[in-house]
């Protein structure tokens, strides 16, 4: 019989109160990220990445993860930056991953006239996925409404506090929580392309919002840093 049932979000610690499993048993350790040993980003390694994607002094958004449209809501993404690039034209996507829905997603964007706007970077080393995110005015989680969605707790914005880097998404899940209620980015209704579209604008737009945004992610990642989740860890060994 398990000492412990370690749970990565509030859904799932939910859930498994519900199956019977005594609370004291169930332990919540969100995912978190090594703050000491994550790459060092300088402005010229920012500069280099501009340089190669052709992105010069161009605002940006990144996504990070997979490219699918039922995990993980990509095409409403898609649909958020036609309006992004109508508002802001010179805005521009980074795509940072790959998945069995990439071709479709890139078909849609052509049809819509964005796909010269959208940088298709597919998989990078684990190592280097900091200075995409440092390279951005924020990054985005698209997310519907579902028990999928409910479940996850994305390493993307994790990763994204780390960077100081402010993020948008929908209040599904433990995000809300993440971002420190909205300290650390913008909330918007899940599963609403238009909603996403104008927070993505806000935050390039408008840059005392994007600063006091950026600072509370900062603040927000010490939360989710390993030497301090490390403690709940231990405690089921105890």
């Amino acid at each position: 019989k398990a000492q412990g049932v370690s749970v990565n979000t509030r859904f799932l610690y939910e859930r498994c109160r519900q199956l019977g499993v005594v609370e004291q048993r169930i332990v919540y350790v969100p995912n978190g990220v090594d703050v000491a040993r994550m790459p060092r980003v300088s402005d010229t390694m920012i500069h280099q990445l501009r340089d190669r994607l052709g992105l010069g002094d161009a605002p940006i958004i990144v996504y990070l993860g997979a490219m699918s449209t039922i995990a993980h809501g990509v095409d409403l993404l898609i649909d958020a930056f036609a309006t992004v690039r109508h508002l802001l034209p010179q805005a521009r996507l980074l795509m940072v991953g790959d998945g069995d829905d990439r071709v479709m997603l890139e078909t849609h964007a052509r049809t819509l006239g964005i796909n010269d706007a959208i940088r298709w970077v597919g998989r990078v080393a684990p190592n280097e996925t900091a200075v995409y995110l440092a390279s951005a005015q924020c990054s985005v989680d698209p997310v519907h409404d579902s028990p999928g969605a409910r479940a996850r707790s994305p390493l993307k914005i994790v990763e994204s506090l780390a960077q100081g880097v402010p993020v948008v998404t929908s209040d599904v899940g433990d995000r809300s929580e993440m971002l420190g209620g909205g300290s650390a980015g913008l909330l918007v209704s899940p599963g609403n392309a238009q909603a996403l579209a104008l927070a993505l604008l806000r935050v390039l737009t408008e840059p005392e919002l994007r600063a006091r945004l950026a600072s509370g992610a900062r603040e927000r990642a010490a939360a989710y840093e390993w030497r301090r989740l490390m403690h709940p860890w231990l405690s089921m060994y105890a």
